[in-house]
């Protein structure tokens, strides 16, 4: 099984952004890389829910 380790900061920003957007659906991007046989999350780039309609459900 993989895993991608990732920061307390990025845990911080991704729950950040799911409370400001509830009730919508939310996304975003782990930027990475990988050293030896794992992968390591450095950054996170929070994307919009660009959908018009029923976007507690669809992003």
């Amino acid at each position: 099984m993989s895993v991608i380790n990732i920061t307390p900061e990025i845990v911080d920003l991704f729950i950040s952004q799911g409370e400001m957007d509830y009730p919508h659906e939310c996304c975003g991007f782990i930027l990475g890389q990988f050293k030896d046989e794992e992968s390591f999350g450095v950054k996170y780039l929070p994307a919009s829910n660009v959908k018009e309609e029923n976007r507690e459900r669809r992003f």
